[in-house]
Formats: C-alpha cells, sequence, structure tokens
C-alpha cells in the first residue's frame, strides 16, 4: 500500500508537468525548511503512520503531502508564467507579479484538502495541475 502510495503522488504531480525545466526545477525547490521534493524518502514521507487511517484519512500522511506537492507544482508553474524566481526581483519591472495566495480545499479520491493557491497580480495565471476553477484533483490516467 506505502509503494502504491508513493507512486499515485508522483503521478499525481510530476506527470502534469510536461516541460523537463519544469520538472527539474520542481525537484529541486523547496518551501521554507521543507526538503527539496528529491531529498525525500519513503520512510520520512511515512515517519509515524502505521495505519491506513494515519496515512490516507483526513489530516494523513497522504493529505499533507498532497498539499506540499501540488503547491509545490503551482510555485513552479506561476515562476514560468512570471518569468522570475520567488523572492527576487521581476525582470526589467515587469508588469505582472506574484500577489500572494489564495485560500483553496481540493476534493481528492481520500478527502479535502486545503491549499494555498499563488496568484498573480493581474490574473491571468491558470496552473496546469489543478485549475483555479476546479475544486476536484483527479487521478490521472495510469502513465
Amino acid at each position: 500500500e506505502r509503494d502504491l502510495a508513493v507512486a499515485m503522488i508522483c503521478q499525481l504531480v510530476i506527470a502534469p508537468c510536461s516541460k523537463l525545466s519544469m520538472t527539474r526545477r520542481f525537484s529541486q525547490t523547496t518551501l521554507g525548511d521543507e526538503p527539496a521534493l528529491g531529498e525525500v524518502t519513503e520512510p520520512e514521507l511515512l515517519a509515524g503512520a502505521s495505519t491506513e487511517e494515519e496515512i490516507f484519512g483526513p489530516g494523513g500522511v497522504f493529505a499533507g503531502l498532497t498539499k506540499r506537492l501540488v503547491e509545490r507544482a503551482m510555485e513552479v508553474e506561476l515562476t514560468d508564467h512570471v518569468g522570475y524566481e520567488p523572492h527576487c526581483e521581476p525582470p526589467g519591472g515587469a508588469a505582472n507579479q506574484r500577489n500572494g495566495t489564495t485560500s483553496k480545499t481540493l476534493i481528492t479520491d481520500h478527502g479535502k484538502v486545503p491549499i494555498d493557491a499563488p496568484r498573480d497580480r493581474d490574473g491571468s495565471f491558470e496552473p496546469q495541475i489543478v485549475s483555479m476553477k476546479e475544486a476536484r484533483l483527479s487521478r490521472p490516467a495510469a502513465v
């Protein structure tokens, strides 16, 4: 079950990233003190979770990891959209800039997952992993 959970998470987040550079940057991106995706091992992901409820239940490991991965993927997409990395000056005083986050609740096969979706100043950012107008994060087709 644990191997299946890890495989599903990878399909949910990495498969929709069609650009190699986006996938590469995604695997190297960190959020605050969290390690980069490539640095997290399966035992670290599942630390302290021993029952199905602790892994897949509301507030479980899967929900937390889904939140983290979706938010990270959306940040990478926003970087591609606005053309500069977080905490950097926009090139040439770009008119469109990062503009904080908006709370959103995703509905997954394992329950509701609250996320903070990044946004841009002019409202033109439309993430591919989950649209701003969508609430359901569905499982991708088998890769």
